[in-house]
């Protein structure tokens, strides 16, 4: 039990320091654990080795006790210390602290493992294969609680149930049942129960309160209270909360065009994922005429090919791109996202499935499922696979492939997705890969299948499976000038200078 908790406690701290902080500092948690659990390690080491054989039992039920106890202490540094701030000295001066303050609950589970492994009567072969046998258990009962409660609330759940912990190891009599504080004696079997129960209650109340009353306030560098947002939900792989309405505000656009009429308006709630990654949940009553601003985003640019009729949208998100694939006239749209809180607010929650109204349209489909695995067992051919700046900051975050984006960055990826594209189909996304992609299927000039146009920030890559005709060239053309987009990059034009051009 004390190896699962250890490892269910690791997860939970893993997934809230991705909201907390950015992705890489997530990955501390390891660290800070294998350095609790190597200081209580060398505890039991460089302690009297007869007195720890002796009592191992009672040693392990006062550690488990400060282990339940410091798991609250931890969560309390993550949630309300801020580890990210725009001046570095504050992250260099709080990031220790809250380290500290986590790893004292390993510390203690040091001691608990250490002495059953070095210290306890049986066959090492036999404790040992408990403590991987727990950790194992633990890993998967976490992704359990994660999904049904959020993962502050998730702690505290630990935390009840790390109190009980302590009643797994026998306690040898009364006396070394108990302990003084002060002039009061205390029995540990007691004090165990009474915690466990009083964790519970608090965990149940953060549940059931109208508002709870524990979660994270600091995003990054940002600070999000309850008062400014309508809903928050937490899973394994994110936490999402909404925004407060925007009513008639500037679109929400990635790639805005400069000659975007002032007049144009919308009405959404902003989605975040991890207190950064966003994207618009759209207000939409079925007038298309609502939305001509969909027209001024450069991620939108390859709805003005001609012929499209079939696309797939991967990453949905908030529904931005699926309502964009439905207002430039496309019959069949397949939406999927790997994130199942996002599918169910498009297509369940009553809230959001009638404020995006994207659910009733006719052609959509929009269902979860990651990217990669649907493509390869997709049989339609496509004249539009969308793409647009789906990350959250997992990848780029953390400077490597992380959780559901390892899978479409790659060249085998890309792949797959051209290769369901239909003859004159694209794939809207980074040059470098495409470039791959297109040479192992045995395209010899790559150029002449690739479009890149440019707005602001923006860049949006057009990707052929065959070249572009003139057709679609022209339509890109005029598509640009009407929306002042810059052309970086077309199959008619000179090659580009700089990086680009050498590439």
């Amino acid at each position: 039990l004390i190896s699962g908790m250890v490892m269910a406690l690791q997860i939970m701290q893993s997934r809230i320091f991705s909201v907390v902080a950015w992705y890489h500092l997530s990955f501390v948690v390891i660290s800070i654990a294998m350095f609790g659990l190597t200081l209580g390690a060398l505890k039991i080491y460089r302690g009297d080795e007869q007195y720890y054989r002796d009592n191992f039992t009672l040693v392990a039920r006062r550690h488990s006790i400060a282990f339940a106890f410091f798991i609250v202490i931890g969560l309390l540094a993550q949630i309300y210390i801020p580890i990210v701030s725009e001046k570095i000295s504050r992250t260099l001066m709080n990031l220790p602290v809250v380290a500290v303050m986590i790893s004292a609950a390993y510390y203690h589970a040091g001691i608990v493992i250490t002495t059953c492994l070095t210290r306890s009567p049986y066959p090492i072969g036999k404790v040992y294969g408990v403590d991987l046998l727990g950790a194992g258990l633990g890993c998967l009962f976490v992704l359990g609680v994660m999904e049904v409660v959020d993962t502050p609330t998730g702690v505290l759940f630990l935390t009840s149930l790390s109190f009980l912990v302590a009643l797994c190891f026998a306690a040898p009599n009364i006396e070394g049942d108990s302990f003084r504080l002060g002039t009061s004696t205390f029995r540990l079997r007691n004090l165990s129960l009474a915690f466990s129960l009083l964790f519970f209650c608090i965990a149940c109340a953060n549940i059931l309160l109208p508002q709870p009353f524990l979660y994270t306030v600091f995003f990054k560098s940002a600070t999000v209270t309850r008062s400014m947002m309508n809903y928050e939900k937490w899973n394994p792989i994110s936490r999402v909360i909404i925004s407060k309405e925007r009513e008639n505000q500037r679109p929400f656009l990635w790639g805005r065009s400069p000659l975007l009429p002032t007049e144009y308006k919308a009405t959404y709630q902003e989605l975040y994922i991890d207190g950064d990654a966003s994207t618009p949940i759209t207000k939409f009553d079925g007038d298309f005429s609502k939305h001509k601003y969909l027209e001024f985003d450069v991620t939108n640019i390859a709805y003005s090919l001609p012929g499209l009729k079939k696309a797939a949208i991967i990453g949905v998100g908030g529904g931005r791109d699926l309502l964009s694939a439905k207002y430039f006239g496309l019959e069949k749209v397949w939406a999927m996202d790997v994130n199942p809180i996002q599918i169910h607010l498009l297509t369940q929650h009553p809230s959001y499935r009638d404020y995006s109204n994207l659910y009733k349209l006719p052609g959509v489909s929009i269902f979860t499922h990651e990217a990669r695995s649907w493509f390869r067992q997709n049989t339609e051919k496509l004249d539009v696979i969308q793409m647009s700046l789906i990350d959250t900051w997992a990848s780029t975050g953390a400077g490597a492939f992380a959780l559901s984006e390892n899978g479409l960055y790659t060249v085998e990826a890309w792949q797959v997705f051209i290769n369901d594209l239909s003859d004159h189909g694209v794939f809207t996304r980074t040059v470098s890969v495409a470039m791959n992609a297109l040479f192992n299927l045995g395209v010899k000039d790559v150029r002449k299948h690739m479009a890149i146009i440019h707005s602001h920030l923006i860049s949006t890559l057009l990707v052929s499976k065959s070249p572009f005709t003139l057709e679609q060239i022209e339509a890109l053309k005029k598509t640009a000038l009407d929306k002042g987009f810059e052309l970086s990059m077309l199959p008619d034009q000179p090659l580009p200078g700089g990086t680009l051009g050498a590439v």
